[in-house]
């Protein structure tokens, strides 16, 4: 939840049981909490919303499922993703960070903070290459 014009931005995550994939939910909402608009955001997961001057930025991850991955590990893989969206929450742009090195290992990424300040996006998040332990990592993005 974050203060955004005269009500809030509220993002969640929505499994359908039906096919068990998660799909990230962007709404503002006014001072009453009633929608001004919504947006799905499809195999994906939601961990940050933060409101810019042109808009929202939405971090998190996207969920894909393999189903022809030999290896039973490889079969649900994660990467990490930012949106833009502008502001009546239309999708504007998008980054994907994922692993494209390796196609026999699957690296699961995910994005877990975001902090936008005097104009600078710095991005948290971790990941996992095959067996090895998970690694945190952090950046600047321009």
């Amino acid at each position: 939840l974050e203060p955004y014009g005269n009500g809030f931005l509220m993002g969640g995550n929505l499994t359908e049981q039906r096919t068990d994939l998660t799909s990230a939910i962007i709404s503002q909402v006014d001072s009453r909490g009633r929608i001004v608009w919504e947006v799905s955001l499809d195999s994906s997961s939601v961990s940050a919303i933060k409101p810019v001057s042109d808009g929202v930025l939405v971090w998190g991850h996207r969920i894909a499922l393999i189903d022809t991955a030999a290896n039973l590990n490889n079969r649900i893989i994660t990467s990490a993703q930012l949106f833009k969206l502008n502001a009546s929450g239309t999708v504007v742009d998008q980054v994907l960070f994922r692993d494209i090195v390796n196609s026999e290992r699957t690296a699961d990424i995910t994005g877990d903070a975001l902090i936008v300040e005097g104009g600078r996006i710095i991005v948290t998040g971790s990941s996992k290459i095959g067996s090895n332990p998970t690694v945190s990592f952090s950046g600047e993005l321009n």
